[in-house]
């Protein structure tokens, strides 16, 4: 009988009958350190006991749903069902064996299984930069950021932002796109698992009148079509109204199932995010502001002495508290006279009228005041100034915003054209200027024209040439006209009589006068007309007649005047 011996060393892998025992059946053998092929050998050699040696640890990569599994070892599985089987030591490889669904394996593991994700998020806070509260006309500032959550590149990422009534972009890194959009394209290309984060600058309307304001964003384009396929769970696009919104910034929702499921933070559209915010009512800043104009009531061209002219005084409340005791000053110049009894003079030139009406914001009240051009004055035109000498604004801690009370007529801007914007406070700085008129300081100029008068002769009635003797009657006729289409008011005739007539009698035609008599005037006798009006071209005469006496006969001249408002005008003599 014949033996073979087999160990391990002896070069042979397994005995003639297959198997893998050694002869005392204590080991089982997977490999000999002899064996020229090598057989079952680990990546470290086969040891004296027969078993491989795995000095290193066996490595398999492989990408599998956005998620590279690296030195895999039992038990890890690509597929829902999967298991392995060996482990090739010749090549380094796994070999697995699926048993799931179809289309969910690779079969070994080292190949390259085309499993990528196209999947962007977007989050959008408010900037620390522009921490709350926040007021009308407040900057408010968002970062909004782009995460990419797949595995392939994204560029040209366009980021659509939806202002709601009440913010206003205040940001040159955004495209205004119409109908509330903004717009702005990323030109940063963002690698898989990293993320691009932008600003936006807003604010908040002057006008707004709400408490509260959510801000919308999300991404409008995106480049998944550069791989054939879309986003795994968001829907890029311009509107609005189409996508759940979730508050805590969630990037884990599929907005795809929302239609289906409801709006959830499961199904949060993670590509779209918001902000809601509050507006702190702004807290109403004193503004007390008066201005006044004045004005001439029909104004004409140009005036006569002796006319009557009204101004409308207007003050205005161009602030927000209500104005009450406002009193006016009004600065008579040389040739006016007040003719007015709900004016105050209060002297040197100065009347005042204080307003009982109280003035709400935004309101006004007109004052009239009524006075007549001197009869006397000889100038060519007039400038007559008002303003606001006392306010109330003392009731409110604060001035007025523009302009300063006082009854000081030198020390303010004037402007003509009424203007009631300029800032007075600033003309002793920048000068006088539409920009710096005192608003609430205003004056008018009249222009007086070359007064219209009547004129007038004198005649004798009896024949020419008579040669008059002692105690002969004397007749004289003296017509007078208006010349001019104006009328013209308060005419006067006066005759007077030289010291060798004595007076007989009179008598006026064509008017009515208010006085009319004769009286002595020193030595002199007057005989006078007085207080009538003369209508365009109207005219009129006076007939007078004196007795020749024998005292001095060397005083032979009558002189005749005729006088508007107590000026002579005309004269004649005979």
């Amino acid at each position: 009988m014949n033996y073979r011996v087999f160990w391990c060393g002896d070069g042979l892998l397994n005995r003639p009958d297959g198997s893998t025992t050694y002869t005392n059946g204590t080991a089982i053998e997977k490999c000999d350190p002899k064996d020229p092929n090598k057989v079952g050998w680990g990546n470290g050699g086969c040891n004296v006991s027969c078993q491989p040696i795995n000095s290193e640890p066996p490595v398999c990569k492989s990408d599998y749903n956005g998620k590279t599994l690296d030195n895999l070892t039992g038990g890890n599985h690509l597929c829902e069902k999967g298991t392995y089987s060996d482990f090739n030591f010749t090549n380094n490889t796994w070999t697995w064996k699926c048993n799931g669904q179809a289309g969910t394996t690779p079969v070994d593991c080292s190949a390259t299984k085309n499993d990528k994700v196209y999947d962007l998020a977007l989050t959008k806070v408010i900037s620390p930069e522009t921490p709350a509260p926040y007021q009308t006309g407040s900057t408010v500032k968002f970062s909004i950021t782009v995460i990419n959550q797949g595995n392939y590149i994204a560029k040209n990422i366009e980021v659509t932002d939806y202002l709601p009534d009440g913010l206003e972009l205040d940001d040159a890194g955004w495209t205004n796109a119409g109908a509330g959009k903004v717009v702005k394209t990323l030109t940063q290309e963002i690698a898989p698992g990293q993320s691009v984060t932008v600003t936006l600058q807003t604010k908040i309307s002057a006008n707004f009148t709400g408490e509260k304001i959510r801000n919308l964003a999300e991404i409008s384009k995106d480049n998944s079509a550069d791989y054939n396929t879309t986003d795994k769970d968001s829907t890029p696009d311009s509107n609005v109204n189409n996508d759940c919104f979730r508050a805590g910034h969630l990037v884990t929702g599929n907005g795809k199932l929302a239609q289906a499921q409801g709006c959830s933070d499961t199904t949060d559209e993670d590509d779209h995010d918001g902000v809601d915010f509050t507006v702190t009512p702004k807290t109403s800043e004193t503004n007390y502001d008066l201005a006044l104009t004045k004005k001439v009531l029909n104004q004409k061209a140009a005036y006569l002495t002796g006319e009557n002219l009204t101004f409308e005084i207007t003050v205005y409340n161009q602030g927000n508290k209500d104005a009450k005791n406002i009193e006016v000053t009004d600065y008579l110049p040389a040739g006016l006279e007040l003719n007015d009894a709900g004016w105050t003079n209060v002297g040197a030139g100065k009347i005042t009228k204080i307003l009982t009406q109280t003035l709400a914001p935004n309101a006004h009240h007109t004052l009239s005041l009524t006075v007549k051009i001197s009869e006397n004055f000889t100038g060519t035109e007039i400038t007559n100034y008002a303003e606001i000498s006392k306010d109330n604004s003392g009731d409110y801690n604060t001035t007025d915003k523009d302009s300063t009370p006082d009854n000081n007529s030198t020390n303010d801007c004037f402007r003509e054209g009424h203007l009631v914007t300029g800032n007075g406070k600033l003309a002793q700085a920048q000068g006088c200027s539409d920009a710096t008129d005192e608003d609430d300081h205003d004056g008018v100029r009249i222009l007086l024209t070359t007064p219209k008068n009547p004129n007038i002769k004198k005649e004798l009635t009896g024949p020419a040439g008579h040669k008059y003797a002692l105690g002969e009657l004397v007749g004289f006729k003296m017509p007078f006209k208006n010349p001019h289409n104006v009328q013209i008011n308060n005419v006067s005739v006066r005759d007077y009589l030289p010291q060798n007539l004595e007076y007989v009698s009179s008598e006026i035609h064509g008017v009515t006068p208010y006085v009319s008599g004769h009286f002595m005037s020193g030595a002199i006798q007057v005989v006078e007309y007085s207080g009538f009006n003369l209508a365009p071209l109207q005219e009129g005469y006076l007939l007078l007649t004196g007795k020749v006496k024998a005292d001095y006969l060397d005083q032979r001249i009558n002189l005749v005047q005729i006088l508007v408002n107590k000026i002579v005008v005309d004269h004649d003599t005979k």
